[in-house]
């Protein structure tokens, strides 16, 4: 459990700023010559999001099943 943490603390300001700065993510992807950037920065930022959850619920899950 402590090595989730540990890890999901490693990844967690990287996520972060993405939410914090999505001018700076959508400049990123325009500059990779991508369409639509605005809708994928979004969806990216949607799955990043999505991800975070399920983490905490698996862990919840496996905490509680260890009990």
């Amino acid at each position: 459990m402590l090595g989730c943490i540990a890890i999901a603390a490693l990844f967690l300001p990287a996520g972060l700023n993405k939410f914090m700065g999505v001018e700076g993510t959508t400049g990123y992807f325009a500059s990779l010559g991508l369409p639509a950037v605005v809708i994928l920065v979004w969806q990216s930022l949607q799955y990043w999001l999505h991800q975070v959850l399920v983490q905490l619920v698996l862990m919840a899950a496996r905490q509680r099943l260890s009990n």
